[in-house]
């Protein structure tokens, strides 16, 4: 039985995975690393052009870019798991998504935008002293 090779680290931008061809089964795509939504999108369509599997994974994000995370991989077919736990990794989290999670499932909110609904209180406490949070 053979254990699927799954590229992380090695593939973060487009060209890398252009190198994974003929060596990876999966590529492990982070928003945090690829930059953002968009790259990781087109990311995954050049792994999906090659056969090669994905996954959106975590670097421990809060809620809010968890909550990117997982509206993007189902976005994608290609994407087969989701490796997002980062809102309860941390100790403290901004955006309320624990409370969708059971076990090895999440659930996406429902509310606007990415569902989140970002706790004011805890932002203020890490936020720079001076910085100006804007509210919509």
């Amino acid at each position: 039985m053979s254990l699927p090779l799954i590229g992380d680290e090695s593939v973060q931008r487009l060209p890398d995975v252009r190198k994974a061809w003929g060596v990876y089964d999966g590529v492990n795509i982070k928003l945090m690393k690829t930059g953002g939504i968009l790259n990781a999108l087109k990311l995954n369509a050049i792994a999906e052009t090659a056969g090669i599997l994905a996954q959106i994974g975590t670097m421990v994000e809060s809620s809010i870019a968890s909550a990117a995370g997982l509206h993007t991989a189902i976005a994608m077919n290609n994407v087969r798991t989701v490796e997002m736990g980062g809102p309860l990794m941390l100790a403290e989290d901004i955006g309320g998504l624990r409370a969708h999670y059971d076990r090895d499932q999440v659930t996406l909110p429902e509310g606007p935008g990415l569902g989140v609904d970002p706790d004011e209180a805890i932002i203020a406490r890490y936020a720079p002293e001076g910085r100006v949070w804007l509210r919509a």
